[in-house]
């Protein structure tokens, strides 16, 4: 693993710099925290798509993740469509495998892409 992009809100945790352990061991991290669909902006899908592209340019693993890895498929879902041209309902299925279940959050993630796409 290169890098780890978490979606995670680090009060969430304060026992634990998730930050630090992964630069500590040498990876690349980035924190694009959010609590579930009303907070999901184009700058943070915008952000999360930079990082795992950047990633992905290089040639590195990451980890996208938050507690239930519902917040990971937007940024991912977005990505595969809009940075690599993937057919929607193909990364809308990705996501879901990565466990985005909210229907709110797929919506959401749907129209920002075909907005944008």
């Amino acid at each position: 693993m290169d890098a780890v992009i978490s979606f995670r809100k680090p009060a969430k945790h304060p026992e634990y710099d998730e930050r630090a352990a992964a630069t500590g061991t040498g990876m690349a991290y980035g924190n694009f925290a959010y609590a579930g669909a009303a907070q999901l902006t184009d700058e943070l899908i915008d952000s999360a798509r930079a990082a795992i592209r950047d990633a992905d340019e290089k040639g590195k693993t990451a980890a996208l993740h938050c507690r239930t890895d519902n917040r990971g498929g937007p940024g991912w879902a977005a990505y595969r469509v809009l940075d690599r041209g993937v057919p929607i309902e193909q990364a809308i299925g990705e996501a879901r495998a990565m466990r985005m279940l909210d229907p709110l959050m797929e919506s959401k993630t749907r129209v920002d892409i075909r907005r944008r796409g």
